[in-house]
């Protein structure tokens, strides 16, 4: 889900609706907000990262098993969406940050993370 909280009462309302869904699997946008307690929290969220974008590094504060890898960045230009960001830059320099991170890590965020929500 995409959800920019801005208050405590925020914050506790998506904790409550979390842990009333136990069966559910959460993957909370843009690094979970940076709430990043509650990713550590509950076994049924994930905070979805775009590592390139993490330039302080705050999502290793997050348990590995809980981070997976993406991104909003388009692949095309086109008239109407002139500004998308440069999709193969923030792919390469996303590889080049994981690189530098232990590889068990690193292969979690970039493809077991996912494994565990969605089965093959």
């Amino acid at each position: 889900f995409h959800l920019d909280v801005s208050s405590p009462e925020d914050v506790e309302a998506v904790k409550d609706a979390i842990a009333k869904n136990p069966n559910t699997t959460f993957v909370w946008a843009h690094s979970c907000n940076g709430e990043y307690d509650i990713a550590n929290e509950f076994d049924n969220l994930y905070c979805e990262v775009e590592v390139a974008a993490d330039t302080e590094h705050k999502i290793w504060d997050i348990q590995v098993d809980r981070i997976i890898l993406g991104t909003d960045a388009g692949v095309f230009r086109t008239p109407e969406n002139p500004l998308v960001q440069n999709y193969q830059f923030i792919v390469e320099n996303s590889r080049h940050i994981l690189g530098a991170v232990i590889s068990e890590a690193a292969d979690m965020v970039a493809q077991k993370n996912y494994e565990q929500i969605i089965p093959q």
